[in-house]
């Protein structure tokens, strides 16, 4: 998976760089629980609102950046929804 892939190594990446913890605003969540079928299709619907308003954050931020003097940060969104074989 070549998602997968690239998250990781971005992850990697960024905690080998120092810059993981470069900003007071990152943010690293994991959530661990149960769904039935119906839960796993609410939260792809969930995940790609979510892909959704960070594309508008992307689009707005490049706008202001423009020309601007302000230094812009790169960034990594990944959101990932998985089955796994048992819940911590």
């Amino acid at each position: 998976m070549v998602a997968v892939d690239r998250i990781v190594a971005d992850l990697l990446g960024a905690q080998l760089d120092g810059t993981l913890d470069s900003h007071p605003q990152r943010s690293l969540m994991q959530i661990s629980g149960r769904v039935d079928d119906e839960g796993m299709y609410r939260l792809a619907e969930l995940v790609e609102k979510h892909v959704t308003a960070v594309e508008e954050v992307l689009a707005e931020s490049e706008r202001r950046i423009g020309d601007s003097e302000k230094p812009d940060i790169p960034i990594v969104s990944g959101t990932l929804v998985f089955p796994v074989s048992r819940v911590y």
